[in-house]
Order: structure tokens, then C-alpha cells, then sequence
């Protein structure tokens, strides 16, 4: 199909679906056996990617297992810098709260794919004080439309930060249609 990378994200105690279960809090990556497990699964991964050709990254996200500043430096410490890469999301770093500054100075070098989306913070995980699950942020309108975002991340400051130009940036529209619906909010 022409594809050149492999998105992952570790979903293994993700609680994206699960309504009343506060998602910024609820951080997995950091206990127990979980990191090794998932730089396991990661280069295991990027094993399987490898030998079809495709670029591996790691897609952190709210409410899975590898979603903060901690679990992101961790599993990059751990892993191959030529052969696993980050996906660098801005708007899952915003709605969590976490210094999306000072993530993408760190891990620049390891960036190959930007998704660029647009967040209300009165509607984020931080915003409401942690207390909202993932899907009841999404359903508020924690994420929207560029438009008719309160905070986006300046693409003039995220390419500028960026050592070359081979990566992807994805504007990304992840949220209820029927509020925000992003054929009405192109312009």
C-alpha cells in the first residue's frame, strides 16, 4: 500500500473507553514490569516493521500506559534512537497537562511524525482538575477543530525546532462531529 511507518501506542491497560475512570491520573508505564514489558512489545514491534520496510513510532496518547513526560523519556531511553521513533501528539500533551514544551526539546531528534490538534483547556483532563475520563473529555469537546481550538501548538514553532524535514505533520480532527464538525471549520 505504500505505507513508510507503523504507528503503536501501548494499549495494554489503556482506559480510553471507560467512562468515570479519570485518565490523567492514571498513569501505568511507570509501575512495576510495565516498562519492560512495553520496550519488549516495542521492539518486537520494530522487528516486524523492519523487515517490511516500514519506520516503527510510538504514538503516546491520554489514558494508555505510555501517555506522560516519564513514560516517553523512559521508553525512548530504552529503546533503539535509529530505529524507533515518536510520534509526537500535541494535543494528548496539552489535555493532560504535561510540559509539551519541553517533551519536543528533549525528543526532537526522535520525531518523525507531528499530529498538530487543536484542544479546548475549560474541556482537558487538566482543565477539569483530572476527574474526567477520556471519552467524556472527547465527548465535551476537549479536542476540536483548529478553528475552534482554545490552544494549538504553532507550526512555525514546531518546525522550526525540528533538525530536518523528513517527517509527517497530521492535522488532526478528533472530535464529535455533530459540535465541531471540520468541513465547516476548514476556513
Amino acid at each position: 500500500m505504500g505505507a513508510e511507518f507503523c504507528n503503536v501506542a501501548e494499549q495494554g491497560n489503556s482506559v480510553q473507553g471507560k467512562l468515570g475512570c479519570p485518565c490523567v491520573r492514571r498513569k501505568t508505564l511507570q509501575y512495576g514490569g510495565a516498562v519492560e514489558a512495553a520496550r519488549r512489545g516495542t521492539e518486537q514491534t520494530r522487528c516486524s516493521c523492519q523487515k517490511i520496510g516500514l519506520t516503527m513510532t510510538y504514538h503516546h496518547h491520554m489514558g494508555d500506559g505510555g501517555s506522560g513526560r516519564q513514560e516517553i523519556d523512559r521508553l525512548m531511553e530504552m529503546t533503539d534512537p535509529t530505529l524507533v521513533w515518536l510520534l509526537y501528539d500535541t494535543g494528548h500533551l496539552v489535555c493532560s497537562g504535561e510540559d509539551h514544551i519541553a517533551i519536543l526539546k528533549k525528543s526532537i531528534c526522535r520525531v518523525s511524525v507531528t499530529f498538530i490538534s487543536g484542544c479546548s483547556y475549560r474541556h482537558s483532563e487538566e482543565g477539569q482538575g483530572g476527574k474526567m475520563s477520556f471519552l467524556d473529555g472527547v465527548r465535551a469537546g476537549m479536542f476540536t477543530v483548529l478553528g475552534m481550538a482554545t490552544w494549538i501548538l504553532p507550526l512555525s514553532l514546531t518546525l522550526s525546532m525540528r533538525p530536518n524535514d523528513d517527517g509527517w505533520y497530521i492535522v488532526e480532527a478528533e472530535q464529535d462531529p455533530a459540535k465541531a464538525n471540520p468541513l465547516e471549520a476548514r476556513h
